[in-house]
Order: structure tokens, then sequence, then C-alpha cells
């Protein structure tokens, strides 16, 4: 007899981008991160992860993750060539002795000063990832301070002393100044003060049900598609437009213009596996607004090295697309 067994799976579309070698030698291999791009093979990512272009076009293969950035967050991602150099790296980690910076762009005036945030913090749900404050979550620390303020939002300077999963997002939320595009720590499903002060007025479980909502969204299924008023139509066009331009940053001209020519289609007209023969699901591509998060690593620092990347354009003192 014979087992078999097979998986059907439709892997989403992330930003065809370049991804830049900052550092590369027989110990170490640095990249600054494309966004909307996952690190390795997850969930219903395997081919357009980072690592796996990285062996098919770089034919660059056996790394060692050191430490890891969200799918939609960009910038310095670390890998290490040898076992030797990846358990240096992850003993400097645990003992806090490397030092993190990140840039992201965060809803109004924050404060003036080093803010510092030691709010503790839980996950709320593994199978969807959230995390919330709450007394009884693990000890973390995050220091903020202003870089700019354009009159609607500021660029911030984050440094992170511990590795919380999402630990910036949901300090900033704490502050009352999520990042300006996040989709999930920036939702009213926290709540009408949306997280502030750890205020979520409403249930865990209430917090829980409302995000998997919008995890659904991400989808990108046909099916999840719902008509637009007006209104929302000019929001979201409007929304598409300013992530486009913050796109532009990490693409070459010609897989720039050819993602703004895409998206002047109707979503509609975005349908890819049409004749799917192993399902109905229809997919669409993601909006370009679900390819970034305003998050950035922007430095890297520790015994006998430093590697660090340029701000991104949505991080610069005249960005003024909110």
């Amino acid at each position: 007899d014979t087992l078999s067994h097979r998986l059907h799976r439709h892997e989403s579309p992330v930003l065809s981008a370049p991804i830049p070698i900052i550092h590369s030698s027989d110990t170490m291999l640095v990249v600054d991160k494309p966004p909307s791009i996952p690190i390795h093979p997850c969930g219903k990512y395997r081919h357009n992860t980072l690592q796996h272009v990285l062996a098919k076009e770089h034919k660059i293969t056996d790394l060692y993750t050191i430490h890891r950035l969200d799918r939609l967050t960009s910038g310095v991602l670390m890998f290490a060539r040898t076992a030797a150099t990846a358990q240096k790296l992850h003993e400097q980690i645990r003992k806090h002795e490397l030092e993190k910076q990140y840039v992201c762009r965060v809803v109004g005036k924050f404060p003036d000063g080093v803010i510092t945030c030691e709010q503790p913090i839980e996950t709320l749900s593994h199978k969807i990832g959230i995390n919330v404050i709450d007394p009884k979550g693990k000890p973390c620390t995050t220091t903020f301070e202003r870089l700019n303020y354009n009159g609607k939002s500021s660029t911030v300077l984050c440094r992170p002393k511990t590795g919380r999963m999402h630990q910036i997002r949901v300090h900033l939320q704490y502050l009352g100044h999520p990042i300006l595009n996040d989709t999930f720590y920036n939702n009213d499903a926290f709540g009408l003060k949306r997280g502030k002060d750890g205020d979520y007025g409403k249930t865990k479980d209430e917090v829980i049900q409302d995000i998997e909502k919008q995890h659904q969204r991400m989808l990108y299924l046909l099916s999840n598609v719902t008509e637009l008023s007006a209104e929302e139509r000019e929001l979201d066009d409007k929304e598409r437009e300013i992530a486009l331009k913050a796109l532009h940053h990490y693409t070459n001209r010609e897989e720039w213009h050819s993602l703004v020519e895409k998206y002047k289609l109707d979503t509609n007209a975005l349908i890819i596996d049409i004749s799917c023969e192993e399902c109905t699901n229809k997919t669409i591509d993601p909006n370009p607004k679900d390819l970034l998060i305003y998050l950035h690593a922007l430095c890297y620092k520790g015994e006998g090295f430093e590697y660090k990347t340029a701000l991104p354009v949505w991080a610069l003192d005249d960005w003024d697309y909110d």
C-alpha cells in the first residue's frame, strides 16, 4: 500500500524588488530587506520568501537566521554563514549586547525628548500573531525619540532593548501614537482608543474576533471583496496612491512604473489563478497599502560590526503624504 499527502496552496504575491546586499563575507551576510516578503517559508509562503529568492537569484544558501523582521517590515537583516558565527551573535542577543535602531512614522505629534515604555507584552492570539499590553506579560523595554514632524505625523527613532514580537508596534499603540499605516494595531478592533494606555474597551475575546475579520481580508480572496461606498472608494484610492509613492523607495524605475500601471486597474481586473484545477477560489493581488508598514530596521550594531541603511523616503523630513 502507498500513502500519499498532497498539499494545495495559493501563494500570495510579494513586492517585486531587488534585495540589496549590505555586507557579504565568509561568516556573515547582511541585506536590506524589502517590505512584504517573509524571511523563510511559513504559512502560505514558500517560493516568495527572502531565503528562497537569495538561493535562486544569488545562489546563496546555508544561511543561519540571527534575528527576524516582520513580513511587512524592511531594513537591516543579518544572517550567519557558519554555526560559530551564529552562536556568537545569538549570545550577544541573549545578553542584550546588540544595539538595534528602527525608524517608523506614527500618528500625530510624538512627545519631545526620549520616551521610555516598559509595559509588559502578552500574546493575545498565537493563531493570528497579535500581542497586547498585559501585567502578566513578558517584560520589555523600548525607548523612542522623535526625529521630525510634518504637521500630521512624526518620524520616530526606536531602540528596543528586548526582542518581543511586535514590541515596537504594541508599545507605540499603548503610547497613543500607533504606526500610521499599521492595519492591525492602528485599528478600531482595539476599541475607540485603539489600545492607548492599554484600554481596549472590550474583552480580549472580542478583540480577537474583530482582528480575525481583518485577518480574513488579508487572504486576498475574491469572495472577500465587498462593494465600497463612494467615500470608501475615495479613501482607498488615496491610500493606494500614497502606498505606491512609498514603495518607489524599494523598487527600480521599471518595476515601479509597472506597479503603478497595474494598480490603475479595477480590483476585479486583478484576479489571478482563474483556472485553478484544484479549487474554486479566485484570488486577487494585494492592495499596495498591504505591501508595507512604516517600520524600518535602520541599524544593527554589535561587537566588531555596525550595519545600517539609508532612511526610507517615508521617514524623511519632507514626506507629506499622510
